[in-house]
């Protein structure tokens, strides 16, 4: 057991020296992707909930939160090639840095690299009911469900809510399901865990889904309007369009995305989601009730939630 900072510590180190320590032949890529790591908030997230009463953390969680953020940066590695992203944290995404190819191949690496080093804890049984296998599948699932739902200006509110809860909201609750296993929390316990990881989740995409038409690029470090030109079907936009047709007319027909976007927000569709995310942090501060934790951890994962939010 270590104490919780010197765990983030071990973490921040450990997942950057594994990507500076690849072989050879694929040591330029990771390195290079090693220099843009964010705020590695999944990982975080596994130590907070792995710590005890005296902020203590078994060194398990250390793999596990390294695991889950190579896995992580895998999939932004792939989403990079699909979307033909230039750009990734402020700097060239791996694909523009390279090549397509070699961006695939170095993120199919990451990923072994994540199993490989997930496949070192010490499997109990509650874990090999919630691994991390479960989660990466339900991740891209999302991620194919939304490709499928590309431009369908007919999306609704519940597909909306299935996506993001595979594409996005399944690695939080990852994470705050194998702190809790990591720590021997009860099944009771588990679950609200699991519940508080699932609506940070969501609160965290439908933020960014806000974000993305209401930031400069300069203010979010990465392309804004991006979503709406992609295809990609968000709740800001479905509620904009429920609440004025000719929103829809105007896809349809090509679109000035500054002066749609105007419209978006002017018709409601940021401020509806944000009531609606609003809903998922009422009910993650219940979840966060029930547990009896110290006010310090109670405060540590509250942060987490008011990041999510943007608040």
């Amino acid at each position: 057991m270590i104490s919780l900072e010197s765990a983030k510590n071990e973490f921040n180190n450990k997942l950057v020296e594994v990507l500076r320590k690849t072989p050879p032949s694929i040591r330029e890529c990771t390195s290079y992707l090693s220099k843009s790591l964010g705020k590695n908030l999944r990982g975080n997230c596994i130590l907070i909930v792995a710590s005890d009463e005296n902020q203590f953390v078994h060194e398990d969680a250390i793999n596990l939160a390294v695991a889950i953020e190579l896995f992580h940066l895998a999939t932004l590695v792939h989403d990079d090639i699909i979307d033909d992203s230039p750009k990734r944290r402020g700097m060239d995404s791996l694909q523009s840095r390279f090549d397509k190819k070699t961006a695939v191949i170095c993120g199919d690496y990451i990923l072994a690299m994540a199993i490989e080093l997930a496949l070192k804890v010490d499997i109990k049984d509650e874990y090999k009911k919630y691994s991390l296998a479960n989660y990466a599948k339900s991740v891209c699932l999302g991620e194919l469900m939304q490709d499928t739902n590309l431009f369908n200006y007919n999306l609704s509110l519940k597909r909306y809510l299935t996506i993001i809860r595979g594409k996005t909201a399944a690695l939080f609750e990852a994470a705050f399901v194998s702190g809790a296993i990591v720590l021997g929390e009860p099944k009771s316990n588990v679950d609200l865990y699991k519940n508080i990881g699932r609506y940070i989740g969501m609160i965290f995409q439908m933020s960014d889904d806000c974000m993305d038409y209401e930031l400069t690029q300069a203010e979010s470090n990465k392309p804004v309007l991006s979503d709406i030109a992609k295809g990609v079907i968000t709740l800001p936009l479905i509620y904009a369009m429920k609440k004025n047709e000719t929103i829809r007319e105007k896809l349809e027909q090509g679109y000035d995305k500054n002066i749609l976007a105007r419209e978006i927000i002017n018709f409601g569709g940021v401020e509806f989601t944000k009531a609606f995310s609003d809903r998922y942090y009422d009910k993650s501060i219940v979840c966060l009730d029930k547990l009896e934790i110290s006010s310090e951890k109670y405060t540590m994962i509250k942060n987490v939630l008011d990041v999510a939010a943007r608040r």
